[in-house]
């Protein structure tokens, strides 16, 4: 990902992805009924996606296309590939990127640990890769789980209902949401840390509004999500899809001999030498 572009779409999504969702595994909703409020309807659609708990995902923003298996509750997990190559692994509350350029700087790794050393050597990675960031990929996750982003929707004021659309073929309801660029913060289930450096990471894409916008079925399931914001690096819009509710999927840590440490980023500083040798 060029890491501007990204954390910019991802920020402006940011983040996020195509898709059809199909019932799958969800419990199906009562219909939707013509009395409801916008703001209901996406305290509805929260509850039916929490209860799906996953799917596969395709998240869209600018050039880059993110798509995989997204698991939101009741443990975060995802593993996405990027159209360029790029691998992200979210598990067990640790971030993971490999693909292109990661083998480079860490002397032949295929991983780098997000949250780990590589998060303190800005120096060292500027301009040699092009890492996600640990608050690229909170702002993703935050993005990526439609139960939190809706919950936290539905209760901006600023909820209307676009109207009847087809999407894919399929029916849908189109609501839009303007929202403060900082509405992820509200997320109760970020743990203070990660509430800091995705403040951060906000607070460096500087958007200060964002329009969000969901496309419903009459089964209360979010099948489409996009989000528009103008910051630092310009405006930028990203969406996601999601497919085939109630997917689980199966993501595993990389093995720890894959994944670079502080002594595989760290360039050499001294080159090897060999001793001279006195002449008789």
């Amino acid at each position: 990902m060029r890491t501007a572009r990204f954390a910019a779409a991802a920020l402006l999504l940011p983040v996020a992805a195509a898709l059809t969702a199909c019932g799958g595994a969800a419990d199906p909703a009562p219909a939707r009924s013509a009395e409801r409020t916008p703001q209901q309807v996406l305290v509805a659609a929260a509850e039916v996606m929490k209860r799906a708990g996953g799917a596969e995902v395709e998240l869209r923003g600018g050039e880059l296309r993110w798509a995989g298996p997204v698991v939101w509750a009741p443990k975060p997990a995802m593993e996405l590939a990027r159209s360029d190559g790029r691998r992200l692994k979210v598990v067990d509350g640790a971030a993971y990127a490999g693909g292109p350029g990661v083998a480079e700087i860490s002397r032949g790794k295929a991983w780098q640990r997000l949250d780990g050393p590589v998060e303190g050597l800005k120096d060292l990675r500027a301009g040699r890769v092009d890492p996600l960031g640990l608050g690229t990929v909170l702002m993703l996750r935050e993005q990526l789980d439609p139960a939190a982003g809706l919950a936290l929707a539905a209760k901006e004021e600023a909820v209307t209902r676009v109207g009847a659309e087809q999407l894919d073929g399929a029916a849908a309801t189109h609501y839009r949401v303007e929202a403060p660029g900082g509405l992820y913060l509200g997320d109760p289930a970020l743990s203070q840390d990660n509430r800091r450096t995705l403040a951060e990471q906000l607070q460096r894409a500087r958007v200060a509004r964002v329009v969000i916008d969901y496309w419903v079925n009459d089964r209360d399931e979010l099948l489409k999500r996009t989000e528009s914001g103008n910051g630092a690096a310009g405006a930028a819009t990203a969406e996601i899809r999601y497919r085939g509710l109630g997917v689980r999927a199966d993501v595993s840590a990389p093995p720890p001999g894959d994944v670079a440490g502080l002594m595989d980023l760290l360039p050499t500083a001294v080159p090897a030498t060999t001793p001279a040798t006195e002449e008789s």
